[in-house]
């Protein structure tokens, strides 16, 4: 059968189901308690991994920025190489045109003395040779 706490052996049978709600009560107290701080815990975990998750969103921004930073890097540096190379060739080509000019004048140059040395050895025999008689040149009527 049942046992009846409200009806017992007197006042000892009230003292006892008092102890017992108020170890009851106690008991649940306690749980409530360490409820609440596991429920404390848990939010503050999630307060850290909230905090954690928005540094390692920051990281990944500031990497990507930097990767985009390098990318525009490399893209000038390759435009750089490229000009470097274009600069080179119209170097090379601006010496090749420099030393044709330079034999083109060289040529010229000896040309120059050659026809001095022949007008030189011309002007020689001409002072060498006895004079000639030449007839008078008939100039032609000067028009006016």
């Amino acid at each position: 059968g049942f046992v009846d706490l409200t009806q017992g052996d007197g006042p000892s049978a009230g003292a006892a189901t008092a102890a017992s709600l108020a170890s009851l009560r106690s008991a649940l107290g306690a749980e409530e308690a360490a409820l609440a701080a596991a429920c404390s815990a848990t939010s503050q975990k999630q307060a850290r991994a909230n905090k954690a998750a928005a540094e390692a969103r920051s990281l990944s921004e500031q990497a990507r920025a930097a990767a985009e930073q390098a990318r525009l890097a490399a893209e000038r540096a390759r435009k750089t190489a490229a000009l470097a190379k274009e600069a080179e060739a119209a170097e090379a080509v601006a010496k090749e045109e420099a030393q044709a000019a330079q034999a083109q004048v060289a040529k010229h140059e000896a040309a120059v003395r050659e026809k001095r040395a022949a007008l030189a050895a011309q002007e020689e025999a001409t002072l060498q040779q006895p004079p000639q008689q030449q007839p008078p040149q008939q100039q032609p009527p000067q028009q006016q």
